[in-house]
């Protein structure tokens, strides 16, 4: 009887050690399945993207054709003023939820290089040749703030995360954004620019309404790099630098502090 007993014990040891390996192997096999479609939904939102954006230039893709045939969307007073609610509004929403801090912190540090080259850069900030670039793991907007239970939506943060960067900035179409080079290569990377009419006054106002980098608890997601020309083509000029092809905004506006502060 103790023989019996002994070996019915190992039996259920290990009929347990493998139902947990069939169940950890079904939750694997789930978890990739889901990030796979949320990748491939991501490719369909860049997509519909390019499909409503006129190209500044050839290699990139802008803003919708509906708000890039003048240069209303990012020179006029409402237009930066709607790219700024859009930014707080987004801001409000998620910086609650932590998994937005890394793409936030990201966003802010692009930003600040782009005001603020380092000290070993031979570029002023005023230079319409110095340009940014920030290219991060299409994950960064899959994966996080996804809501729990099936009737949410799993793209709902990443599409509003997108509806933020093409308000003012370009999709850089010369990388090739489902060549992942880590360690999942089927995983999208993607690079942005700043849109060429965007002014450094407008980014200035664009940090005002992003939560400072010390009140998030995560380190700046992506890479920086600074854009040269090669042989093969030229970086493609910032031209609203300085800001002569923005509308003068009123005396005093919401921002008039931040703007009167920034001018001293």
């Amino acid at each position: 009887h103790e023989i019996d007993h002994f070996t019915t014990l190992n039996n259920a040891a290990t009929l347990l050690q493998k139902y947990t390996e069939v169940r950890d192997t079904m939750r694997r096999q789930a978890h990739k399945s889901a990030m796979t479609h949320r990748q491939n939904s991501f490719f369909e939102l860049l997509s519909l993207a390019e499909q409503d954006c006129v190209t500044y230039p050839v290699e990139t893709c802008t803003l919708p054709t509906e708000t890039t045939s003048s240069n209303h969307t990012t020179t006029s007073f409402d237009g930066i003023k709607d790219i700024l609610s859009s930014i707080q509004k987004f801001v409000k929403e998620y910086q609650p939820k932590i998994g937005s801090h890394s793409f936030l912190a990201g966003l802010h540090k692009f930003i600040h290089l782009q005001l603020t080259p380092k000290s070993e850069n031979k570029h002023q900030n005023s230079d319409p040749s110095y340009v940014v670039q920030w290219t991060f793991r299409g994950s960064v907007l899959t994966e996080a703030c996804v809501p729990t239970g099936v009737d949410g939506d799993e793209l709902s943060y990443a599409r509003e995360a997108l509806k933020v960067l093409f308000s003012f900035l370009i999709l850089n179409k010369k990388d090739d954004i489902e060549g992942g080079s880590l360690e999942d290569a089927s995983e999208p990377m993607v690079s942005f620019e700043i849109h060429k009419l965007v002014s450094n006054a407008t980014l200035r106002r664009i940090l005002t309404v992003l939560p400072n980098p010390k009140d998030l608890d995560a380190r700046a997601t992506g890479s920086l790099t600074m854009l040269t020309n090669s042989d093969n083509e030229k970086v493609a000029r910032r031209e609203n630098v300085d800001g002569h092809l923005d509308e003068t905004w009123p005396l005093f506006h919401s921002n008039f502090l931040v703007d009167y502060c920034t001018v001293l």
